[in-house]
This record gives structure tokens, sequence and C-alpha cells, in this order.
């Protein structure tokens, strides 16, 4: 239900775009042949063939009343000598924003669905992924006190549903009040109060305490900069968590720092640096709306990073992160690296307490006015605190990719994905060939 909602309410955003005549659209259909040497990433190799349809798209629209960003695709995947079922894949993330009345009253719009892990111990493979959906929606009252200040009371409601693992599924109230002050013309400093009640909608079972309904309060102060060759960020808080008591008749209140630093910087027209640090409480649903396609994703000719994966559960879990990223984007050379860190520590299933690091390169160059080729690597590493357990994940390959016309491709990539790991249920590899037929507008 929540899917055909969301899908609606995307086809209606875009529906008004179009109307105004003022969006921006790409798409991409993508015609693929897979052959894998091992298809459900086993011990035991399954040799196999994948034959897929994909069309992805990208949409945008700034009007006076209307602003919109949307992505994302639908994917039909059909197997071949191996026992899997067909499945058909989707992935979608809208941010939209309908003005009321100007600068006075809004109506936002957030939403995400993906692809994530029905066991978050397992490799990812066809028979272990579900789709998780999140919606946020409500409005925003703006009042003016003065020329340089501005004060912000939103209301938010968030819809989150799982296809299988239902102990996530919830829904969620929220009232944020925001306070801003524009300290020059590139700058600005708000104090954010973000008070939320979190209700599940099943039932907790017997010493599952992590399901208990709960309230949550954020408080927090930002300092945002933006350039002409930059962007910056800072936010320095804390949050609160109180809890329902559960059947045991403990609460298991929490609190925890919040920090989030964010920077973007502009080297050149071509060189593009991100950084990003972050300590604070976060759970799967949160996950779940950072996983979501974005506009900018879809125009990267390089795109390393895997979709954000998340044990998929009601827990929550104290998060601390970092990233680095440099991305070139040049005439005949293009270049994008990534760096990252991320320990998670669950309040409840400390089973799934872990620490990941990882990095990914990717090169590619133009060799002749409609040829292109390149090279790509990643290795990740996932510690189980407290299992004794160590996964390290590594992938790499190369592509071909011919441009017949401005909008007709053919591409093909070899490539090599393994796993090593402590528990021996997971060591795996799959070397693939992939070919690509691809109509883009």
């Amino acid at each position: 239900m929540l899917v055909r909602l969301n899908v609606a309410i995307a086809l209606v955003l875009s529906t008004a775009s179009f109307a105004a005549n003022a969006v921006q659209l790409n798409y991409r259909l993508d015609l693929q042949y897979e052959d894998s040497s091992n298809v459900a990433r086993s011990r035991i190799a399954d040799a196999g063939n994948v034959l897929a349809a994909r069309l992805g798209f990208a949409a945008q629209h700034q009007g006076e009343r209307l602003a919109l960003a949307a992505a994302g695709d639908l994917q039909r995947r059909q197997y071949h000598g191996v026992s899997f079922a067909d499945e058909t894949y989707t992935r979608l993330g809208v941010l939209g924003r309908w003005t009321i009345a100007p600068e006075r009253l809004s109506f936002a719009l957030q939403e995400s669905s993906t692809e994530q892990p029905i066991d978050g111990f397992s490799i990812d493979r066809p028979n272990n992924r579900q789709r998780v959906d999140v919606l946020v929606a409500g409005p925003t009252l703006t009042l003016r006190p003065s020329a340089r200040s501005r004060l912000l009371l939103e209301g938010r409601r968030t819809l989150a549903r799982a296809e299988q693992t239902r102990e996530f599924d919830s829904d969620r109230n929220g009232v944020d009040l925001r306070g801003l002050l524009n300290l020059g013309d590139d700058s600005s400093l708000s104090a954010n109060v973000e008070w939320s009640e979190i209700d599940f909608r099943q039932s907790p079972g017997v010493g599952n305490q992590q399901q208990t309904d709960y309230r949550r309060l954020n408080g927090f102060l930002r300092y945002q900069r933006n350039s002409a060759r930059s962007a910056f960020a800072i936010d320095l808080g804390a949050s609160d968590i109180r809890r329902d008591a559960g059947l045991d008749g403990l609460r298991r209140d929490q609190d925890a720092p919040l920090i989030r630093i964010n920077a973007q910087w502009q080297l050149s027209n071509q060189h593009v640096v991100e950084a990003q640090l972050q300590s604070q409480l976060s759970d799967a649903t949160a996950d779940a709306l950072a996983a979501a396609p974005r506009v900018e994703d879809f125009e990267q000719p390089i795109a390393l990073r895997e979709p954000r994966a998340t044990t998929v559960n009601a827990d929550l879990f104290e998060e601390q992160a970092a990233r680095l990223g440099w991305t070139h984007n040049g005439a005949s050379n293009r270049f994008r690296f990534d760096l990252y860190h991320r320990q998670q520590n669950y309040q409840f299933g400390d089973q799934f307490d872990q620490s990941i690091d990882g990095l990914g390169l990717g090169v590619q160059r133009q060799i002749r006015a409609r040829w292109a080729a390149g090279v790509f690597a990643a290795v990740e590493q996932r510690d189980y605190d407290n299992l004794q357990r160590q996964d390290r994940d590594r992938r790499y390959g190369l592509n071909l990719n011919f441009q017949r016309t401005a909008a007709l491709s053919f591409g093909l990539e070899l490539s090599r994905q393994q796993r090593d790991s402590d528990d021996p249920s997971q060591p795996y590899r799959d070397d693939r060939l992939l070919f690509t037929l691809s109509y883009r507008r």
C-alpha cells in the first residue's frame, strides 16, 4: 500500500512539473546480459546467466510554487541456469516542496524506496533482498520577526515499512522548531529543536526490548556557510531518548551527543572534494532515507559506491562515521576516490555492533572520440565486535564503452567480487561478464 502511495505521489509531482513546462528530465534504458560464475555467491559455485532490463530516470523542477528532485530505477531480472525466481527491483528517491503561501506556508515531501538485506549477516544475493519504504511529509510555517531572521515550525509524519522484517514497521509524528539568523550574504546560524514520537506497528515479543515505543528529542545549533566554491555546515548538540517500559518493566532511556560536519570544496571546474564527520544516534529508517537515489548520482560517469545497506530492525545505534571523497571530471579523463569509516553500537542487539572501513577507486579515460575505457577497485572490511568475525569484500574489474550515437551506447565489463570471512559459510568468489546496450536521453 505504501509503495503504491509513494509512486502515486511521485507521479502527481512529476505531472505538475510537466504541466509547468519547466521540468528537466533524463532517463536511460539498459538491456543487459550477465554471465556469472557464482550467482548465489556461495562457497560452492553456482554458475548461471541473467537477462535484465532497467529503466532509470532523474527529474528536476524549480518553479515559483513547486520544487522537485526525483530519481530512481526499475529493473526486471530473469535468471537462467540457477534456481532463483525472476525478480523485479525498484528504487526511488523524491524530494519535493509545494509552496502554498510564499514565504509563509509550504508542504514538504521526502520519499525513499530501496532494496535492503533480509539477513544483515549474510551476503547480498537474489534471495536476501527486501524492499524498504520510508515516506516523510508535512507542512512548514515560516515567520519573519525581522529582515535577517526566520522562525520555522514544521510538522512531520513518517511512515516506515519493510517487505518482510515487520518489526521495523513504524509510524512517527514529529514537531520541529527552528530559529534562523542570517549573519551575512553567505552564512547563517540556527537553533533547532526536534521532537518525535515513534510507534511500532507490531507489539514486541518476549525479550524483544528494542521494539518498545519511544520519544526522541534533538537539540542542536547549526552554522552554515556557502560560497561560489565551497559549502560548509556543522551541527552541535545532543539527542535524548525516552522509551516506554518493556515487558520487564525497565525503560532503558538513552542519550548521546549529536555532531554532524559536512563540507564541499570545488578546487577547480573539474575537481570536487567532499568530507563528512558524524557522531549521533541513528537507526535503519535514517539509513534507508540516506540510501535513496539522488539526481546528482544519475549524472556521475563514475559511481563506485554501492547503495548503503543497513540492518533492518527497530533498534537504535550510536554511530561514528567519516567519509572523504574526491571527484575529477575532465574532458578526456575521469577519476573518483572514496574513503570511509563507520562504527555502529546498538542499544539492544549488540551482536550487530560493527566497524566498517572501505575505499573505492575508479578511473576512466576517453581513448578515442567514441571509445572509453576504465578500471575500478573497491575493498571493504567489516568487523563484528562481539562475534569474533571479520568479513573482507573486494571488487575490481575493467570496462569498455562504445558511444554509437549521442543516445545509443554499448558497454562491456569484466569483474571479480570475493569475500574472505571468519564465518565458514560466507567466503565466495564470483567472476562476471556484463554486456549492456544502453539508450539515454
